[in-house]
């Protein structure tokens, strides 16, 4: 519950960067590049599966989403 209250205020506020362009600039960063490239492959591979709507995909602008902002 901490967390979810202190990343989101509680579900309130999730991000509004698109998690794609994020990912894809962060991938860039020679300090994280192999991390950040594998995060964008897997989210690509998801939505081409259907698993995952395109429209979900907002957070920080360090690419974490969701109600605790994990990545």
């Amino acid at each position: 519950m901490s967390l979810w209250g202190i990343e989101t205020v509680f579900g309130k506020h999730k991000g509004k960067v698109d998690i794609i362009s994020a990912l894809a600039t962060l991938s860039y960063d020679k300090r994280r590049s192999k991390y950040f490239s594998g995060e964008l492959i897997t989210l690509l591979k998801l939505i081409d599966k259907k698993i995952v709507r395109l429209s979900y995909l907002k957070g920080s602008w360090a690419g974490a989403h969701g109600n605790f902002q994990f990545m």
